[in-house]
């Protein structure tokens, strides 16, 4: 035969080798391997044979399955609580300007702030005061006062701010899930698109990310709770249990999670604008978890701190006891004056701490906590192992 037959076999062969090299491992762990030899990355390299190298392929959506999802978020929060923050800044510097007797007040739930009766020799200095340190606020004339409002270059920017902080907190999210390349992508102006490719437990999945929201601290209100004596015993829905907050002198309620939707309804109406309902998770007289129940909270409407002045949360290891985990959070600066600011004027009164929407623990303040470094403790109890994950999903 012809020496060129033979170099064509042989580079034949050597493709074919080679491609085989490159392509077993990812036939490996998408044909062989079993479901701890893919969740362990050391697993998986050392169940190969010793010529193999640990690099595959990763497949698409589209080819291996997963979860597609389009998520909202509320940018319109984030102006909320800018305009919180901005409202506490102007009545301190009213303050130190001497123009004290300028109310500043801004209605829950608003992007408007609303100052009242401006004298005429107030109005020089109230002028310089905006234009100085609040340049961002437009001014229009309500009255004998006037009323403020972020400027809309402003606004976008805070919008802007926002998608894109939820946009990286999701992928940090998802890196601990332990997806590879997922896509996570600005979708319009209030919308995240995201792709998990390979993802084995949705539900998982959606509660990690899920929670990516919101942290808030803020007060309880025990005092509005009390309003909730006048609910209607007859409309209560099934298997809901009243209860006495000895503690906080409040009235709180027992449900079902199941039942949240519909004790919420229930409850419709009858607290002040000042306050709000939430639900985080009941516990026995002996401080364990009830799996599968509720209890109300009643909050102050307005939180005392967000997230948005977290620089870093990260777990942490009890020293005292190494089963038990907590999430470890240090303040910006400005978050860790607010932080002292709340704590100091609080002592002695509860404040739940809010992971999207549902209270993780009300602990008494005992003091005033500066520094800018805080910790939650996610309860205690239960398997090292579980609490360690549990802490990684709120971190």
């Amino acid at each position: 035969m012809p020496r060129s037959f033979y170099l064509r076999l042989t580079t034949l062969l050597s493709l074919c080798a080679l491609a085989v090299y490159l392509l077993y491992p990812s036939y490996f762990y998408y044909v062989r391997a079993t479901e701890a030899q893919r969740g362990s990355s050391a697993s998986f390299c050392a169940a190969l044979p010793r010529w193999a190298h640990c690099a595959k392929l990763n497949l698409g959506l589209d080819l291996q399955g997963g979860m597609h999802l389009v998520l909202g978020v509320e940018v319109d929060k984030a102006l909320e609580h800018r305009t919180d923050r901005l409202a506490d800044a102007l009545r301190d510097s009213l303050l130190r300007q001497g123009l004290g007797e300028v109310t500043v007040s801004k209605a829950p739930r608003s992007t408007r702030i609303d100052l009242g009766h401006i004298e005429a020799a107030q109005r020089a200095a109230l002028d310089a005061l905006l234009r100085k340190e609040f340049g961002m606020l437009e001014t229009s004339p309500q009255g004998e006062g006037l009323q403020l409002r972020m400027a809309a270059a402003e606004q976008a920017q805070l919008r802007r701010s926002a998608l894109e902080q939820s946009i990286k907190t999701i992928r940090n999210r998802a890196d601990k899930l332990g997806v590879t390349e997922p896509t996570i992508a600005q979708r319009g102006s209030d919308q995240i698109l995201i792709q998990l490719p390979g993802i084995k437990d949705p539900q998982h999945a959606i509660d990690v990310i899920g929670r990516t929201a919101q942290l808030e601290f803020t007060l309880l209100d025990p005092l509005a709770s009390r309003a909730l004596r006048g609910a209607d015993p007859t409309a209560m829905p099934a298997q809901v249990v009243r209860r006495v907050d000895r503690v906080n002198r409040g009235i709180y309620f027992e449900l079902p999670e199941g039942q949240a939707t519909a004790v919420a309804a229930w409850l419709e109406g009858r607290l002040p604008v000042t306050s709000q309902l939430a639900f985080g998770g009941a516990t026995t007289e002996m401080g364990q978890e009830r799996p599968g129940f509720l209890r109300t909270y009643v909050l102050q409407a307005r939180p005392g701190i967000t997230g948005e002045y977290l620089i870093e949360a990260k777990v942490m290891q009890d020293p005292q006891n190494q089963a038990n985990f907590d999430v470890s959070m240090t303040f910006d600066a400005e978050g860790a004056k607010i932080f002292k600011k709340l704590t100091s004027e609080h002592v002695g009164e509860a404040m739940a701490i809010v992971l999207d929407g549902k209270v993780s623990s009300a602990p008494r303040i005992t003091e005033s906590i500066g520094g800018g470094s805080a910790r939650i403790t996610l309860g205690r109890g239960g398997e090292a192992n579980n609490k360690y994950h549990h802490s990684r999903d709120h971190a």
